[in-house]
């Protein structure tokens, strides 16, 4: 298997111009070099990505995130083969998009575990920040005017979530959705957890932290088993 990393130095998901770094410090602390222990990897760089303005409502920076979104799916398409891993480095979690779009695009069946403290499920009606980094799984499941449903959502997973708007839990609940809080995805998965953000696993502030280079050994075995249980793919 190959894979393919194409950086995505996004920050139209929220007002933290500092995700537009993501690509080069994942790439600075050694994410392509842990890769190479286990795949072949092909750097794509960096795809160029607009930036938001001050003032723009969210109704024009979901605009703007669905179109980068669709050039970034574009890409990944054109760049496919069978034996490809398409990774995305971000950038906010809006850089999961296009990731999930090229997958449909190449009519890939695949399920997205999503390892948040947060839903990430707000719609804009529901959404107490309007920013779209929090609005990218109910983008992907069609619950907003801006994207047609591209993942049903029996094939969403949230796991190692702690945090919930009361409207995306509201809405999670009436689509039976799979959500997982730590300790019910650590007693499904052991070890899953281990090589994610902490932000996963401690109460913390809303931010990132740049954690150790996972132990790909583990994470590969993790995801051999969730396909042999499920008998699909994940993203």
């Amino acid at each position: 298997m190959r894979a393919q990393l194409l950086g995505f130095p996004t920050a139209l998901g929220m007002p933290r111009v500092v995700s537009e770094e993501g690509p080069a410090a994942l790439r600075r602390i050694g994410l392509v070099q842990a890769l190479e222990h286990v795949l072949e990897v092909t750097d794509l760089g960096d795809m160029p990505v607009i930036r938001p303005e001050a003032g723009e409502g969210v109704g024009r920076l979901l605009q703007k995130v669905i179109v980068t979104a669709r050039r970034q799916a574009s890409v990944f398409a054109a760049a496919y083969t069978a034996d490809s891993l398409p990774i995305t480095l971000g950038g906010d979690h809006t850089t999961s998009l296009g990731t999930a779009l090229a997958l449909t695009r190449l009519g890939l069946p695949f399920d997205v575990v999503w390892l948040d403290a947060h839903g990430d499920f707000n719609t804009p009606i529901t959404s107490p920040s309007g920013h779209p980094h929090g609005m990218v799984l109910a983008l992907l499941a069609g619950l907003t005017p801006y994207l047609a449903q591209a993942v049903p959502p029996w094939r969403l997973h949230l796991w190692g979530v702690r945090d919930l708007d009361p409207g995306e839990r509201s809405l999670l609940e009436a689509l039976g959705v799979d959500v997982r809080d730590v300790a019910a995805t650590r007693a499904e998965w052991p070890g899953l957890l281990r090589a994610v953000s902490r932000d996963v696993l401690v109460q913390a502030p809303r931010r990132r932290h740049a954690g150790a280079v996972p132990d790909h050994r583990k994470n590969r075995l993790t995801g051999r088993k969730f396909r042999q249980e499920t008998g699909r793919q994940i993203l």
